[in-house]
């Protein structure tokens, strides 16, 4: 899921709040030596999202070691025009007419005997706009030839779930070999055809009418089951827990067998069988549902819901190519 840039820029500020990163700086202001400067704070950096447009700023955090502050000044040094602080010489103040940028307000503190020091706060402004997010499918495809071609279909929504209005969509082919055709480039639905032994990856792209973009790609193995088969041979593979869903294990291809070589079939055997189990694709439903695969790109994904051992164990894995 994307985030969009008010609520990354929020989870960033809350994340910087365990450490402060402002800078203070005492200046003596050639006042008489056995008087200490004071230390300014000006609160944490902000960020509102609009149409919320004010904030306070807040400066009782600031001390003076001889406790003897007499002033405090706010006032803006970056960001953009629009603003109105509502008194700048109180420790508590608001600012209001706030629009979308960074802004930098400086606070300056000062003793009754002339020493004073200075801290920033910033403030962002954001405006949180509509994401766009594209998916396309089937994420993974197996095809057998002398089958030799397949429907992708994709679609675009906003987040968190309002349908998308396009002005731009293109199909286009990431990697996989030289003869291939697409249809209908420009549709959300296409043929892809001319297809031959190999993995292909296409990828689906689209901008929506506020100028967003985003793309999702689809993996298309195509096999031969005339052609010899080979096998690799991989143990002791460990499950990785996921807290929300089934365990799962990430294998990357590449290391086992030839790159662009499509998969035909994977078995598994887990430590508490003496028996391979056919890993099917995820989207085949099968009277065992125990373990499934997926493949994105040159990457494997095995996951485990249900039956088979536990969590600890170390299956392994034969892959026939």
């Amino acid at each position: 899921m994307k985030l969009t840039l008010a609520l990354t820029i929020a989870i960033l500020t809350m994340i910087a709040e365990g450490c402060t990163t402002d800078t203070i700086e005492p200046n003596g202001g050639g006042s008489p030596t056995n008087n200490r400067p004071p230390v300014a704070n000006a609160g944490r950096d902000k960020t509102i999202i609009l149409p919320v447009n004010m904030i306070t700023l807040d400066a009782a955090a600031s001390t003076d070691p001889d406790n003897n502050l007499s002033t405090y000044n706010w006032e803006k040094i970056s960001g953009p025009a629009s603003f109105t602080i509502a008194n700048p010489s109180v420790i508590q103040t608001e600012v209001t007419n706030l629009v979308e940028g960074v802004y930098e307000f400086q606070l300056t503190v000062v003793d009754t005997k002339g020493a004073y020091a200075k801290d920033t706060c910033s403030v962002f402004v954001v405006v949180d706009r509509p994401i766009l997010s594209v998916a396309g499918g089937p994420i993974y495809s197996l095809i057998t030839l002398p089958t030799n071609s397949i429907t992708l279909s994709a679609h675009g929504f906003i987040l968190p779930n309002s349908v998308a209005d396009l002005v731009s969509i293109q199909w286009s082919k990431v990697s996989g070999p030289v003869s291939y055709n697409i249809s209908s480039p420009a549709s959300l639905e296409t043929l892809i055809s001319g297809l031959v032994t190999g993995v292909y990856v296409f990828q689906f792209k689209a901008t929506d009418v506020n100028g967003f973009s985003d793309s999702a790609q689809c993996t298309v193995s195509v096999i031969d089951s005339s052609s010899p088969n080979n096998e690799v041979f991989i143990p002791n593979l460990p499950w990785m827990d996921n807290p929300v869903w089934c365990s799962y294990m990430d294998i990357n291809l590449d290391n086992y067998i030839p790159a662009g070589t499509p998969v035909k079939k994977i078995f598994i055997k887990p430590d508490c069988s003496s028996t391979w189990i056919e890993v099917f694709l995820e989207s085949v439903i099968t009277n065992d549902d125990s373990y499934d695969y997926n493949i994105f790109g040159n990457m494997l994904y095995i996951q485990w819901c249900e039956g088979g051992c536990s969590s600890t164990d170390t299956p392994d894995l034969r892959i026939i190519y």
